[in-house]
């Protein structure tokens, strides 16, 4: 009898540290669960042609496939202005002579993607002492396994004395970004509407990008299995699923109008964060994504609709449509959240490799 309870005990236990194991394996994708309850399975789905959210009061829905929804993304609202930047970057028309939205034939297998990304930040003063700590921890964790990565710093706002230390100690290219080039609202730092230019402008340029923050902080050296899934992905973005940031309560619905989305369709679904993120050029759902981001960046009252300028700050204890505006991040997380839908994973990585510290400033050079 006694031996009987024994191996039951045991049993029990094991069962307790398994669970207990896989509770605390880390994540490394978020995968958002917005299938609406009438959907029973991913063939329902598949036959229906449709996937709605969480709100079951909301009519809206995703398609079923992901160039389905593309084509949704890359009919957004826009202006002939608008287009001409976009052909600058090498966004060719999105219709076709039949008129059909134009999707390109891509990956382009005689278009070899680099296997790292070249790094670039956007540094201004106010941020200078955060991007040193954030060299400090490419210089420590990651240049050790991968010497030859390219660095560029673009100056948004950097004085001549802090120039003049990048260049000297910073082990990078230095770029001025040019503010002239681009609409007048461009110039507002705190939209980070320059942030998908600037990644565009290396893309183009290297192929493969990883953009960082001037408050990131690289955790780990083990980056090439998140390298070779970008590939795959074509982005990948700083997940804030610990956090209680909710999509459609961090966007101001004219956000949405531009994207042609009704907000209700996002309903708990998780923001990006743009603090970090890889893109490589030569895939079809970072084209549809940077394409779609761009856009937004590139008119202000999309990026930045009327009335956000009384609501940045986002209250973690309110849970309402709209509460305050994310710019940049609010953009993205519309233009992610359409690509990869259920029972797709959404290409957010978890902090394993990268992390935040908005706080912490270094005196490195």
């Amino acid at each position: 009898m006694k031996l009987k309870k024994d191996a039951k005990h045991r049993l029990v236990f094991i069962a307790c540290v398994c669970l207990v194991i896989i509770m605390t394996m880390p994540t490394r994708f978020h995968i958002p669960s917005f299938i609406h309850v009438n959907i029973k399975s991913s063939r329902d789905v598949k036959e229906e042609g449709r996937v709605y959210g969480l709100d079951t009061n909301c009519k809206a829905y995703f398609n079923a496939t992901k160039l389905s929804n593309m084509k949704r993304l890359l009919g957004m609202k826009t202006t002939p202005e608008v287009e001409e930047y976009l052909f600058r970057f090498g966004f060719p028309s999105r219709t076709t002579t039949s008129g059909d939205v134009y999707i390109p034939d891509l990956p382009d297998p005689t278009i070899p993607i680099p296997d790292t990304p070249a790094i670039v930040f956007g540094i201004s003063s106010n941020h200078f002492d955060e991007a040193k700590a954030s060299l400090y921890s490419l210089d420590t964790i990651l240049r050790p396994a991968y010497p030859d990565i390219k660095v560029i710093i673009y100056d948004i706002g950097l004085n001549e004395t802090e120039r003049q230390a990048v260049r000297r100690y910073g082990k990078c290219e230095l770029r001025t970004f040019e503010f002239d080039k681009y609409p007048e609202h461009i110039k507002v730092l705190h939209l980070c509407a320059w942030k998908p230019i600037i990644i565009q402008e290396v893309l183009n340029q290297y192929g493969f990008v990883m953009y960082m923050d001037a408050s990131g902080r690289i955790r780990s050296s083990r980056f090439t299995p998140t390298f070779n899934f970008v590939k795959e992905t074509g982005v990948i973005f700083r997940s804030v699923e610990h956090l209680p940031f909710f999509l459609v309560n961090h966007t101001f619905p004219k956000t949405f109008e531009y994207f042609q989305e009704k907000p209700c369709l996002f309903h708990k679904i998780k923001e990006a964060g743009a603090t970090f993120g890889l893109v490589v050029k030569n895939n079809l759902y970072s084209y549809a994504i940077m394409r779609s981001w761009l856009t937004c960046a590139l008119q202000r009252y999309c990026i930045m609709p009327e009335g956000t300028e009384q609501r940045l700050r986002c209250p973690f204890d309110v849970f309402k449509y709209h509460k305050c505006h994310r710019e940049d991040q609010s953009a993205l997380g519309i233009a992610i959240s359409m690509i990869y839908h259920y029972p797709e994973p959404q290409p957010y990585l978890a902090e394993e490799i990268y992390y935040i510290n908005r706080d912490k400033k270094s005196d490195y050079f």
